[in-house]
């Protein structure tokens, strides 16, 4: 083999026989949604969302900010129109299946993650009106 392999698991407390043991990847803060799918393989039911085209509301132009607007419009649209989200999961033992789950659920992150940029950029503007 290519070497050996292993996981260390220390517990904060001791757990009496049969007791469900949980496993925090990241502490006490949500994960991030594309390091935790990265690092771990798999999609956090709550997660925090990192800027894919950052901004600033104060230091933009408010030309930037109207483009930025039709980026993350764009990327929403686009997103909600993905051909995956309208497949069937099929039987979650299969890899394929499983792998299809994951990649619907970082697309619907990924959704929700533009829809609240763009509600910020839409709020940043009015501001400016």
């Amino acid at each position: 083999e290519a070497g050996e392999r292993y996981i260390s698991v220390h517990a904060t407390r001791a757990f009496d026989e049969g007791e469900e043991a949980l496993v925090s990847y990241h502490g006490k803060a949500p994960p991030s949604l594309y390091s935790n799918f990265l690092a771990y393989g798999y999609v956090a039911a709550k997660c925090t969302y990192p800027p894919l085209f950052p901004w600033d509301a104060k230091g933009s132009e408010t030309e930037e900010l109207q483009a930025l607007l039709e980026k993350w419009e764009g990327h929403a649209k686009a997103l909600e129109e993905a051909p995956l989200l309208k497949e069937e999961d099929g039987d979650m033992r299969d890899d394929t299946a499983r792998r299809k789950a994951i990649a619907k659920a970082l697309i619907r992150h990924e959704a929700t993650m533009s829809e609240g940029e763009a509600a910020a950029l839409k709020k940043a503007l009015a501001s400016r009106a």
